[in-house]
């Protein structure tokens, strides 16, 4: 009644075979025996009959697809459960969900409790209907070339014994061979580690090891078969659906030429992890696809001679069960004699009482058994040296399926390895992956001008009180070994792209200086030294971290905390989670609490989401926002060029305060408008470009968030999610200042579901001619504490940012940093080979 498939009827229509759903009919599947009068060998005998007609008693078109047999041998011997359900209604996961499902319902109702599952997960028909859907979708339609490729592969056919017997299921035979109890523990919990493989890896790879040397043959074809419990689809959840969704398809594996254990197996390994979603796309191109010339590429095309299935540890479903243990004892035959075999050979592994065993089925008529038992000896053999060989010092290493995001070969990746540091083992990766397109702006910037220091960054606080700092620094290197971009360096030398490697480990760059002999006066001047040098000092971006931090103590309850980073690895919403996660874990520290250890987001999973977003659609939308511009917005103040007179890429820096009153009434003024202090601040600006550049069309750019609500916990993620945008806005003298402001924040609304665009295609949409920037100043807005306002800290310690001694220039000429909070301070970072001091 719970499980919907296993009421499940089939009938042939004009259309094909359709299923649907039957009412529950009020016939019991179960039926009772008590066989403890009768010997032994009498009810084994009536056991094997019994279980032979139980199984030849279900019918799909008309039911039962479940039968439950329950027999009683005597109060000497156990009771036995024989459970049979068609095929059609069950596979591997859903044989767990239902034991787990009977044992609760069975001891629900002994305790004299109602029975009570947990809740239903996605119906089977509602799957169903989904994978119709996406048949002819053009998503699956992309995935043709590959099949098509599979099935045109030429593979020989098996060897055989007998040339013409009939591959009957009368004549199935099988050899089954068994790893050891400590061999198995080794193949589950010590061999997936060193090549970072899946079970089914190492299992293949010997696979591929044995036939090839049976059939003399490089390419091997088999059917394949996965669970089929794909994430294609959003808000689908199959954890506990009963059904068959099993995926069968062809695979060709090729044995390679190399005889090292671990270069086959990394190369089976990443054969496997190319085939798109799992396989499951094969099924539905072949069956469910209505496009006839799809069907004529798939067609009697391909007919492996193997299959290979691995269900997994099945031993584990029932391990710590008060009531069921597994029996031996023969479920009767699951098909009947008289039918074909789909395959010469079927390879079935499982995990039984803790041991791995591969059953080898093949058919008598057609191979002899001591074949069977030489190939599953052999099979054995090639495993147990793969098994060996990952449990030996000089095994290990990556693949480029490792890193999907870094689109790398194995080549480069080796090469890539080969300059990480190392202690005698080979050297571990974290991660690796792209850039995103601003941090690729960022990283060409300082390549072209190493001296710039453009994106150099650094946060100045003043801390007074007491601390203890030992217990800072501690603080400090958990919240970098939470979060994956704080040990992160570039890797870009003979790469097609730059790409980021994040490192499992980094010592923290911790730097510490006493003043307390200095006279307070020196103080300033002193720290304005300490910044120049420690600017000075750059980054490397193939050392990490790119990050470093120097506590300077000034008194005895005074300190300056100068935390210096790459702009490319934090963007200032990223320093806002990390000092607030900072001063968490130095508070709970203090305390001897334990700080926690629940992992947040990583950046990889917005660089994962990035390519998935829709560039045509962005591409429609920015060419008709910049329809009509064509040269970028200059103030006309802007200095000539005078050759030798002025070194490029020098900025200075211009600080204005706005009062607090006046902060405050561009508040209400916002709040009775309904607008934002950022809208504010835009239309501001875009009115001083257009005064000073004599038009009403101005384009300026600004920085975006880049943290968009769907990406889900994307507002504790840390890393650079900012993107370089251009707004542009139409200055009409004859609006009213409030109606003119919220057109400019209507703009910014419908901008912000495109501010995933990399500027650089935005530029090359735009009709400003190619090489030409679209504009020439930037604005920064910041709705986050800082100036004299004591930011968050623990207990007993003042925390003020020192807003003046930031970092905010960029490879623009001009740019205007605004913070809000009780002021709007605002910084004008400017090219002076562009500006003068006055201007």
């Amino acid at each position: 009644v719970h499980h919907d498939a296993l009421r499940l009827r089939l009938t042939q229509t004009d259309e094909g075979w359709q299923q649907k759903l039957g009412d529950p009919d009020g016939r019991s599947p179960f039926a009772y025996f008590d066989w403890s009068h009768l010997s032994a060998t009498e009810a084994e005998k009536a056991w094997d009959l019994e279980a032979g007609r139980l199984q030849a008693s279900l019918s799909l078109s008309d039911g039962p697809l479940l039968q439950v047999a329950l027999v009683h041998f005597g109060s000497d011997k156990p009771d036995r459960v024989l459970l049979v359900i068609h095929h059609m209604a069950v596979d591997g996961v859903s044989w767990r969900i239902l034991l787990e499902d009977l044992q609760t319902a069975y001891d629900q109702l002994q305790k004299g409790q109602p029975i009570q599952l947990p809740p239903k997960t996605t119906s089977f028909r509602h799957w169903a209907e989904r994978l119709l859907d996406y048949a002819h979708s053009d998503a699956l339609k992309q995935e043709a070339s590959y099949w098509q490729e599979v099935v045109d592969t030429p593979c020989a056919p098996l060897p055989r014994d007998v040339a013409d017997g009939d591959n009957t299921v009368a004549s199935t035979q099988m050899v089954v061979v068994t790893l050891t109890h400590e061999e198995t523990q080794a193949l589950l919990q010590k061999v997936p580690e060193v090549y970072h493989t899946q079970i089914n890896d190492v299992l293949l790879t010997a696979l591929v090891d044995t036939l090839a040397q049976w059939t003399k043959q490089e390419n091997l074809l088999i059917n394949l078969e996965g669970h089929g419990r794909e994430d294609l689809f959003d808000g689908i959840d199959l954890s506990r659906t009963v059904g068959w969704f099993t995926s069968k398809f062809p695979v060709v594996l090729k044995r390679g030429r190399s005889e090292h254990p671990g270069e086959c197996l990394k190369a089976v390994k990443e054969h496997l992890r190319q085939i798109p979603n799992r396989g499951i796309g094969y099924g539905m191109l072949r069956y469910l696809n209505r496009d006839t010339n799809l069907l004529s590429e798939f067609e009697d095309r391909v007919h492996p001679e193997v299959a290979f299935n691995y269900l997994g540890q099945f031993d584990q479903t029932l391990q710590d069960s008060p009531l069921f243990t597994w029996s031996t004892a023969s479920p009767g035959p699951a098909r009947s004699s008289q039918g074909n075999r789909a395959n010469l050979v079927e390879i079935i592994g499982m995990i039984n009482a803790g041991m791995l065993q591969m059953q080898w089925h093949y058919s008598e008529n057609i191979h002899r058994r001591a074949t069977m038992e030489t190939l599953a000896n052999d099979y054995l053999a090639a495993l147990r040296a793969l098994i060996l060989h990952c449990q030996s010092p000089e095994a290990g290493g990556y693949t480029p399926s490792d890193f999907p995001l870094a689109r790398i070969s194995q080549r480069d990746l080796d090469e890539i390895l080969t300059h990480l540091p190392t202690e005698g083992n080979p050297p571990e990766l974290a991660d690796l992956y792209p850039l995103t397109p601003l941090q690729q702006g960022m990283w060409f910037h300082e390549l072209a001008d190493r001296e710039s220091g453009t994106y150099f960054r650094r946060i100045v606080s003043h801390l007074d009180g007491e601390m203890n700092i030992d217990l800072l620094k501690r603080a400090w290197e958990q919240v970098v070994d939470r979060h994956g971009i704080l040990r992160t360096s570039l890797v870009w030398e003979g790469l097609d792209q730059p790409l980021q490697i994040v490192h499992p480990t980094v010592v923290l760059t911790w730097d510490q200086q006493d003043w307390r002999d200095r006279p307070a006066m020196e103080e300033p001047e002193r720290l304005k030294e300490f910044l120049e040098e420690d600017r000075a000092q750059g980054f490397d971006f193939a050392l990490p971290p790119l990050m470093r931090l120097t506590l300077i103590q000034v008194a005895e309850s005074k300190a300056i905390l100068v935390w210096s980073y790459h702009h490319l690895i934090l963007d200032r919403w990223s320093i806002e989670v990390v000092q607030e996660e900072v001063w968490a874990a130095y508070q709970a520290l203090r305390k001897g609490r334990a700080v926690p250890d629940e992992q947040p987001r990583p950046f990889r999973e917005y660089l994962e989401w990035l390519p998935t977003q829709d560039l045509a659609e962005a591409e429609r939308y920015w060419r008709q926002t910049l329809e009509g511009f064509t040269a970028p917005t200059l103030l006309g103040v802007e200095r000539e060029s005078v050759p030798g007179e002025r070194q490029p890429g020098h900025y200075d820096v211009q600080h204005l305060t706005l009062s607090e009153p006046a902060t405050a009434a561009l508040e209400r003024f916002a709040r009775q408008h309904q607008v934002t202090l950022n809208t504010i601040v835009q239309g501001a600006w875009a009115l001083v470009l257009s005064r000073y550049s004599g038009t009403e069309d101005v384009v300026f750019g600004v920085t975006s968030s880049g943290r968009l609500a769907e990406l889900q916990d994307i507002e504790t993620m840390v890393g650079m999610f900012i993107n370089t945008l251009p707004v542009r806005v139409k200055v009409d003298d004859g609006q009213s200042v409030a109606a003119w402001l919220k057109e400019v924040q209507t703009q910014q609304v419908g901008m912000r579901q495109y501010e995933y665009t990399p500027l650089f295609e935005i530029q090359r949409w735009s009709e400003v001619s190619a090489g030409t920037p679209l504009f020439d100043t930037l604005l920064i807005f910041e709705n986050t504490p800082g100036g004299e306002v004591s930011a968050t800290g623990p207990e007993g310690l003042s925390v003020q940012e020192d807003f003046v001694t930031s970092d905010l220039k960029t490879n623009y000429p001009l740019n205007l940093a605004c913070i809000a909070d009780r002021t709007l301070q605002m910084l004008i970072t400017y090219d002076t080979e562009n500006f003068e001091a006055a201007t």
